[in-house]
């Protein structure tokens, strides 16, 4: 039987974690190149309602590994990649993420104790923390014991993104609270790389924090940050301050272009190549995805949302990379809805606008949810 576990998540079950291989076809020299993927793997998470996903080379060997998390067991699940079958992956290590309590998210991997291996942080939603756990120095692509911080919200931090937003050389966190309406940044220590301080908790002008990314948006050479607000629908970019690296201004916001669609996933990209970072989001209750362009006039502004269809029902999280290898960012978006992802090629002509959706299916049942 289903539960719901919040009012403002998707319906879950127990179910395995879903990968898609990607294949490149090119469909003629008069048309654009093409993409399509292998049949789908599953592999199982070794735990409760996967959720969050991130891919690295956690163990070192060259090859990517992927991590999960556990959502309702509250364990992280690291599937490393195989040494001799490239883009499949061996059974899960488990390690308990730091939360004791429902709806654990996030996952993001980054070195930030600086010894040149990737860490894990996750996000404990229900506690209100995010979780560390340090790659071993004795046995690469396994963790330690979670080292656990307060967002400065009592619950709600749903995403985590790694950036260094102060400009001194280590990875801090951002995390955004749902409940609350803000976005966290915790800087990594100086004196203790690896571990971070207090929380410097920021507004986000708007209600249901469901996404964060961090990118130099206006070209300065610092990192910004970039929240989505699920109730209000709105973007809200928050400027990192020259004055004081790694502290930010009152976000500007900006509307998503479906008033109603609720939007749920977040992600940035250049789309149009004119070497400035847009925003992509996944909206949820509407089967859209919304491009926001960065300004040429005055970057670190966006421009007014251009809508797309995302092929399916339900979309919840939006991914750019270059799928088709024709050298511009497409759309990813998983539409857990209808059990598809979709794709949305760069166009040729018109860089920054996309062709309609080709959908994917990842198996009856597969609910997809995170998408790298």
């Amino acid at each position: 039987m289903e539960k719901t576990y919040s009012s403002w998540l998707p319906r879950w079950t127990r179910r395995p974690l879903a990968a898609l291989g990607l294949l490149l076809a090119t469909a003629g020299a008069a048309q654009a190149q093409a993409v399509a993927f292998a049949p789908v793997a599953a592999y199982t998470s070794g735990g409760m309602n996967p959720y969050g996903l991130a891919v690295g080379d956690v163990n070192g060997d060259g090859r990517p590994d992927l991590v999960t998390i556990n959502s309702v067991s509250y364990m992280v699940a690291v599937l490393p990649g195989s040494t001799t079958s490239p883009g499949t992956f061996g059974g899960p290590a488990t390690y308990a993420s730091g939360g004791n309590t429902g709806n654990a998210l996030s996952v993001a991997l980054g070195d930030v104790n600086g010894d040149g291996r990737l860490d894990v942080v996750a996000t404990n939603t229900d506690n209100g923390t995010v979780s560390v756990l340090l790659n071993l120095a004795t046995a690469p692509g396994t963790f330690g014991p979670a080292t656990v911080y307060s967002t400065g919200n009592s619950t709600g931090p749903r995403v985590v993104a790694l950036g260094d937003v102060n400009g001194d050389g280590r990875l801090d966190i951002a995390t955004a609270s749902f409940n609350a309406g803000s976005l966290s940044i915790l800087l990594n220590s100086a004196s203790t790389p690896g571990t971070f301080g207090a929380p410097v908790i920021y507004s986000t002008g708007g209600s249901g924090t469901s996404g964060v990314a961090l990118g130099d948006l206006n070209g300065d050479g610092r990192l910004d940050a970039v929240t989505l607000d699920y109730n209000t629908r709105n973007v809200a970019v928050f400027l990192n301050q020259a004055a004081a690296p790694g502290t930010f201004g009152t976000p500007a916001a900006y509307g998503n272009g479906v008033g109603s669609s609720s939007p749920f996933g977040l992600t940035l990209g250049d789309v149009n190549g004119d070497g400035r970072l847009d925003v992509a989001t996944a909206n949820l209750l509407s089967p859209t995805v919304s491009v926001l362009l960065n300004s040429a006039a005055t970057p670190g502004t966006l421009l007014a949302a251009t809508t797309y269809s995302s092929g399916g029902t339900n979309p919840i999280e939006v991914a750019i990379n270059d799928l088709n290898g024709d050298g511009q960012a497409d759309l990813a978006v998983s539409n857990y809805g209808s059990n598809t992802v979709g794709v949305l090629l760069n166009s040729a002509t018109a860089p920054g606008t996309f062709a309609a959706a080709v959908t994917f299916s990842t198996g009856a049942g597969t609910v997809p949810r995170a998408l790298v």
